[in-house]
Order: structure tokens, then sequence, then C-alpha cells
């Protein structure tokens, strides 16, 4: 983000609690393992990668998301306009 100080300056920024997105991630686990088959079947993933995404899901839930209720890891949003000249 300091990086970017040269061309935009920062008007807002957020935090969103990390339950939040807890949310969002184990929707896309479900429909992950809803879609296992059609995934496996076409070759788009093989067992590691099954194994790795799986792997993936469960660690940003238990060990991002869902800890200290959320406040810990969550989404950071930022506003920037472009500076004049």
């Amino acid at each position: 983000m300091s990086r970017q100080n040269h061309h935009f300056n920062l008007e807002g920024r957020w935090f969103l609690n990390g339950t939040n997105y807890w949310k969002t991630i184990d929707e896309w686990h479900r429909r992950y393992w809803q879609h296992i088959d059609e995934l496996y079947k076409e070759n788009t993933l093989d067992i590691d990668a099954i194994r790795h995404w799986n792997d993936y899901f469960v660690l940003c839930k238990s060990m991002l998301f869902a800890p200290l209720a959320g406040e810990v890891y969550g989404n950071g949003h930022f506003l920037f306009r472009k500076k004049n000249g």
C-alpha cells in the first residue's frame, strides 16, 4: 500500500470480520464437494489437487477466519483516489 501513495490518496479503509468470510469459504467448500465427481471425472483435478484444495478450505476456515470470533483475520477493503496532476 505504501508504494501507491505517489499516485493515489487513501480515502477510506474498512475491516470486515473474518466470520463473514468464513461463511463464504464454507459455502465454496460445500460446493467443491458437491461437484467433486465432475471435477475429478473431467481430469480437472487429480488426487493430490483434491487433497490440496480440501486442505486449503479446512485451514482457511479453522485457522484463519474462525479463531477469536473472526477478529484476527478478516478482509481489508481500501478506497483510493487518483491524485490530480
